[in-house]
């Protein structure tokens, strides 16, 4: 089981004229390399060739690397990440639609910067130079694509940057080495 997918069906059936048949097989999760091993007690073990499930059409967004915290007019570090997946959330990896990122809750007032839209590659839309320029908690993501189901993200915080500076031609001037202060 290649990708941890589940096999539902009637796992037990009697065989007619030699053949047992399954017509209710549903394995859960799209890969490749799936075999199949059927077994009774007085017959050595039988085995499949390799099979794929390849996922159902365009259904959904999902939100798989969800907006981190950082500084106003920073990247956000970690790249937001959008996949496309089917009814069942299976990523559809032959999707290659335009994702398109906007501020649902705007709670700063901010202004949301970066490549907003983005199509997928592989079903996964990546959203590598976000920022926002207003410190603020509780910003929130919408990602949307077509008719998909569009999600939003989960609240994330824009901190204020605070720089300290000293006058390199004060004999008396404070200890502190200019940076940022977290």
């Amino acid at each position: 089981n290649p990708c941890g997918g589940f096999l539902s069906c009637d796992y037990l059936r009697n065989a007619v004229n030699g053949i047992a048949t399954f017509n209710d097989l549903h394995v859960s999760i799209a890969c490749d390399d799936y075999i199949l091993h059927a077994h009774s007690n007085s017959l050595s073990i039988a085995e499949s060739n390799p099979f794929t499930i390849v996922a159902a059409a365009p259904s959904a967004l999902r939100f798989v690397t969800q907006p981190t915290a950082t500084d106003a007019l920073a990247l956000i570090s970690a790249a937001v990440e959008v996949a496309i997946e089917d009814d069942f959330g299976n990523r559809v990896r032959t999707a290659t639609h335009p994702v398109t990122l906007a501020l649902d809750f705007n709670s700063g007032n901010g202004v949301l910067s970066g490549t907003l839209t983005r199509n997928a590659v592989n079903g996964l839309a990546v959203f590598d130079d976000l920022s926002l320029n207003s410190p603020a908690d509780n910003y929130i993501l919408k990602a949307t694509s077509g008719n998909l189901f569009s999600p939003t993200s989960i609240p994330f915080v824009i901190r204020r940057q605070i720089f300290f500076v000293r006058n390199p031609n004060d004999a008396s001037s404070w200890p502190y080495q200019e940076g940022k202060l977290r």
